[in-house]
């Protein structure tokens, strides 16, 4: 089993303002590195910084993005973080993504821990945060109002 550290710990992530930034309902419509599509999860990153790479790498847009809008995600005191290092799940940076899907999935529905921190794929050095809405400790996390995010044009030259 992973290790486990508990908040708090504080998330970031970048959505789209014009809809809601703290929901699941992205998840069930793609799948990601960690989830295979068929169980709600809320992606964040540790950084602010991680967070910005994270959806770069998502939109592979070449102009600067609209209506993004960021949010702050607090986990309190108390709430158990499964931590997962790269030696845990061989193949969980492959392009097919099965490996790490298989571990998130099951993580999802073991319900293991409503929080679990994985290494990011962009940035090595980054992790990403992930959020089980399923877990019961999930109505003990929350998020700011979202603010938007000023993008450097220099990103997108």
């Amino acid at each position: 089993m992973a290790p486990r550290s508990e908040g708090p710990v504080l998330a970031h992530r970048i959505g789209d303002s014009r809809f809601p930034l703290f929901s699941a309902a992205g998840s069930l419509r793609r799948a990601g590195r960690w989830h295979s599509g068929r169980n709600p999860v809320i992606y964040a990153a540790a950084s602010f910084a991680g967070t910005m790479l994270e959806r770069l790498a998502q939109t592979g847009t070449s102009a600067l993005p609209v209506f993004t809008a960021s949010i702050v995600i607090r986990i309190p005191e108390g709430i158990a973080i499964e931590i997962v290092e790269e030696a845990d799940v061989p193949g969980w940076d492959a392009a097919d993504k099965r490996s790490g899907q298989a571990y998130g999935d099951r993580w999802l529905l073991e319900r293991r821990t409503a929080v679990l921190t994985v290494p990011s794929v962009v940035a090595r050095l980054e992790r990403n945060v992930l959020i089980n809405p399923d877990h019961p400790d999930f109505g003990h996390i929350t998020a700011s109002a979202p603010v938007p995010v000023i993008w450097d044009a220099r990103l997108f030259r």
